[in-house]
């Protein structure tokens, strides 16, 4: 910052830590499995985050870096079940000092803007995974995955910090179709419910995409693809 001494500019990142991995299985019967796991992972600030630089948007609004970012410390347990082409798994993820991109921060007295990474002080997250894939005919093939999501965050930059949730859903539907005289086509359809960044919030997306594929000898094909 302007006017601090070069002891002022400097921040103390020493530190350790321990990080377990644990993982279980058992057998149930052929194609026929329980597991559980435990994982602990760290994620450091990148060279973005932390570089001195300053990216202006508008008279107003620019991009800086945060030099006094913490890393993050993630804990995660998960427990699936897996049958043939049927699994499902139930995770609680953990995450102190989360970091996060493009933290909007407002300065009352300048009416400056700001981005900048920031750390959240936890980020605390329920999955619920079901995926699946399921010959329908000997030449339809349909794979899916449905994961539903809870999610507790609680900044730490603020003057007046904010505990905020959110509910989450993802869809994602693959349809394969094997025809005739080497042609085969593949339908697919994806959609993410509002998702979380930090106070921000990423609307609704979604995307239906499709394609056919005709064979040409053994080492050639043409495509033709839709999105």
């Amino acid at each position: 910052t302007n006017g601090a001494t070069p002891e002022q500019k400097l921040f103390n990142r020493s530190y350790g830590y321990f990080f377990p991995s644990l993982s279980l299985k058992m057998v149930v019967r052929n194609e026929e499995d329980l597991h559980i796991s435990y994982t602990r992972r760290i994620t450091r600030p990148t060279y973005n985050d932390i570089a001195s630089y300053a990216s202006f948007w508008g008279a107003n609004t620019f991009t800086a870096e945060n030099i006094a970012l913490m890393p993050a410390i993630s804990d995660a347990v998960r427990i699936g079940y897996h049958k043939k082409m049927w699994v499902i798994g139930l995770q609680y993820n953990h995450v102190s000092n989360e970091i996060l991109t493009l933290q909007p921060e407002v300065d009352g007295n300048s009416n400056i803007l700001t981005y900048r990474s920031q750390n959240l002080k936890y980020v605390n997250t329920v999955g619920l995974t079901n995926s699946y894939a399921v010959n329908a005919t000997p030449w339809w093939e349909i794979q899916g995955s449905l994961t539903l999501q809870y999610q507790v965050a609680e900044t730490s930059h603020l003057q007046r910090n904010l505990t905020f949730e959110l509910f989450g859903l993802n869809v994602n539907v693959v349809n394969i179709l094997k025809l005739p005289k080497d042609f085969s086509i593949e339908v697919s359809a994806i959609y993410q419910s509002r998702s979380a960044s930090g106070i921000s919030q990423y609307l609704p997306s979604g995307s239906l995409n499709a394609g056919i594929q005709k064979g040409i000898g053994r080492n050639a094909n043409i495509k033709l693809a839709m999105d």
